[in-house]
């Protein structure tokens, strides 16, 4: 079973709605802003960070279209941080660089990954991410996104910038 598949079907055993929506591979932020838009979702990115010594790992989703500073993140988790390498991406959350997203949590069973979120996603109606396939987002309610983290035992740690 592919990534998708296995979302998708974590999805619905935990009778989570979606709607998949299509469009060119996106490998960043940039040029998303037309999906959300169309979509009524927020242009967002997931960056994945860890400390030096590869011991620690966290999930950042923020909105796109602005810097990220990572000084601050730094100071946030008490570690100085730098983005995490595409094997630690495959092991971790089962994808590759690109296609970051929280649906990928689903595959890190022993919680390696702490997820942070920018507060003011969480205003929105909707949420949007790809399924580890930067080739489609799937749209879900930020209550259904709230639920699926739940569902993962996961607390949504949240953060302003």
């Amino acid at each position: 079973m592919n990534p998708q598949e296995q979302i998708a079907q974590h999805f619905q055993s935990n009778s989570i709605d979606y709607k998949i929506i299509e469009h060119e591979a996106l490998v960043s932020a940039d040029g998303a802003d037309g999906i959300s838009d169309e979509n009524n979702i927020p242009s967002q990115k997931s960056l994945v960070l860890r400390n030096k010594k590869k011991t620690k790992y966290w999930m950042f989703t923020v909105l796109g279209g602005q810097q990220t500073d990572l000084r601050a993140i730094s100071d946030l988790v008490g570690d100085r941080v730098s983005f995490a390498k595409p094997e630690d991406l495959k092991k971790f959350l089962n994808v590759t660089p690109g296609s970051c997203s929280p649906y990928g949590l689903i595959f890190d069973t022993d919680h390696q990954v702490e997820f942070w979120m920018q507060e003011d996603l969480l205003d929105f109606e909707y949420q949007g991410f790809h399924p580890n396939d930067n080739t489609q987002t799937w749209k879900i309610t930020t209550k259904d996104f709230q639920k699926l983290i739940n569902s993962l035992n996961r607390k949504i740690k949240t953060v302003k910038f």
